[in-house]
């Protein structure tokens, strides 16, 4: 249709090289506009894509920091209780007392505190063995000289201040989970004297993070600064204690305390947005991840619809040009059709006389450009009038298409050209050929032609021969491309006077005959 359009108003419209360039140029007004509206469609994505991301950050933000201040406002109350104890132990007058007295005043600030998650209280002596506990008078028997959380403080040369543990089974309290609490407690002289220490049930880190709302991929992650998880929500019983599957994280928490960053999760390798933070001053750091995949749904929806439609517009508009294709080839390979037609000899398949003159004056102008030789051969059927004559036209018709043949066998080069001059009379163009190369492409093509061996009684030869001229020239402004022709006329002439079968080069062209 646009090259029909074209053809009514603008008469090389018919021809090739005027419909190659309308179908280039309207390919690439169709690409540039599909290309320019696929890249405004993805900007608009991307930006509705970047406030997306900006608001789940500021929402998990937000999380983080309720998250952080719950565990830091429970955990304080706590290691209040520790301190209270730890300073109740140290007075005399307080120890003194009735057990059921002393465990009232020792644990006043624990009875203000009601949550089941908050397990109890317990003083252990030097030797781990529990000599004050705030669930029962007397206190339950246990030793608890082989938990870290007892250790960490005896081995200690001074206090290490509230120690937190990494997640343990309370063996106070039926095997649950928990995290311990502890302080040291020393002797007047400063030795040890045992902990104090407390329990934070697990279970309540899982009501506190139930209250907060959370997609299904999403989680809260609590662990302590050398990556060992305390607690993750959703509740994986399998994580506790482990380390973090990504080293990443801990990484950036080393450079900075508070931030956010993109890593894989270890329980399923989904890939999270989490923001974390260290809770107060304390030894932990909580993370609130969200799936970047959940999070991408609507972009990549949006996308999805975005592309199909684009692919839909793609197809109506290449739908719509390749009729134009169509037409095009339609015309191009009738064109092409006639052309070779138009440029071919019918009986050998060579060049015909008028594709030689346009070639040859091409190719003459290019030598001329280039200061390169520019040779020509010029070979003709030896006695071919008396084969016609003794086997009649079709053989000599056979004949012909023979050598035509042997010379298409005998050049190589996309440049080379080789025509039907005229009867029995066939011209080589050889462009950028010395006479030397020259003479050896006319000796393998007379060759080819002696070993057909077709019959020719009337031959000196007893077989089909051919005679070839060969002319080189420098072609130069001042020179007449005729000259070449006759030259070569001229070195046929010669060869058909010598005796026939042979190759007559330029006197001037010192080469030997091949064969």
């Amino acid at each position: 249709m646009f090259i029909s359009f074209l053809s009514r108003w603008f008469p090389l419209a018919n021809q090739g090289a005027f419909q190659r360039r309308a179908s280039k140029i309207a390919i690439v007004i169709v690409l540039a506009t599909l290309i320019a509206i696929r890249l405004f469609s993805v900007a608009n994505l991307v930006e509705d894509r970047n406030a997306q991301g900006q608001s789940s950050l500021q929402s998990i933000n937000n999380i983080s920091v309720l998250v952080e201040q719950d565990i830091e406002r429970d955990i304080e109350f706590y290691d209040h209780s520790l301190l209270a104890v730890a300073d109740g132990i140290a007075r005399q007058e307080l120890m003194g007392q009735n057990p059921d007295t002393q465990q009232q005043n020792l644990f006043e600030h624990r009875s203000l505190y009601h949550d089941e998650g908050i397990g109890s209280l317990i003083v252990l002596d030097e030797n781990g063995k529990v000599v004050v506990d705030s669930e029962s008078t007397p206190p339950r028997q246990a030793d608890l000289s082989d938990r870290e959380y007892f250790l960490v403080h005896k081995t200690a040369s001074s206090a290490t201040g509230l120690y937190i543990s990494h997640p343990l089974r309370n063996r106070l309290r039926n095997g649950e989970w928990m995290i311990a609490l502890s302080r040291r407690i020393n002797h007047p002289d400063g030795s040890f004297a045992g902990v104090v220490a407390g329990a934070i049930m697990l279970d309540h880190f899982k009501r506190l993070f139930t209250k907060i709302t959370l997609a299904e991929n999403d989680s809260i992650t609590l662990f302590d600064r050398d990556g060992t998880i305390v607690v993750r929500w959703p509740f994986t019983e399998a994580v506790l204690g482990q380390k973090l599957g990504d080293p990443k994280l801990l990484k950036q928490i080393d450079q900075a305390p508070d931030g956010h960053l993109t890593v894989k999760a270890s329980a399923n390798g989904a890939e999270r947005l989490r923001d974390y933070r260290r809770v107060g001053n304390l030894p932990l750091i909580q993370s609130v991840g969200i799936s970047v995949s959940d999070n991408s749904t609507v972009f990549w929806v949006m996308a999805i619809i975005s592309a199909a439609c684009f692919l839909v517009l793609c197809a109506a508009v290449f739908a719509l040009t390749s009729q134009l294709e169509s037409e095009l080839r339609r015309r191009q390979m009738a064109e092409t059709a006639l052309e070779e037609l138009a440029a071919t000899d019918e009986l050998t398949g060579l060049a015909n006389r008028r594709k030689f003159d346009d070639v040859f004056a091409f190719e003459w102008r290019r030598a001329e450009r280039e200061n390169k030789p520019f040779s020509l051969l010029m070979l003709d059927a030896d006695f071919f009038k008396a084969y016609n004559d003794t086997y009649g036209h079709q053989a000599g018709d056979k004949a012909l298409r023979g050598i035509a043949d042997c010379i298409r066998a005998g050049i190589n080069r996309p440049a080379d050209l080789a025509a039907r001059y005229g009867g029995e009379e066939f011209a080589v163009l050889l462009p950028a050929t010395d006479p030397k190369g020259a003479f050896y492409i006319a000796e393998a093509i007379r060759a080819r032609v002696l070993a057909m061996g077709l019959t020719h009684e009337k031959s000196l030869y007893g077989v089909v021969t051919a005679s070839i001229g060969l002319a080189c020239a420098y072609p130069s402004r001042k020179d007449d491309p005729a000259k070449l022709l006759r030259a070569a006329d001229e070195a046929l002439y010669l060869a058909k006077a010598a005796g026939r079968n042979q190759v007559i080069p330029p006197p001037e062209s010192k080469v030997r005959r091949v064969g």
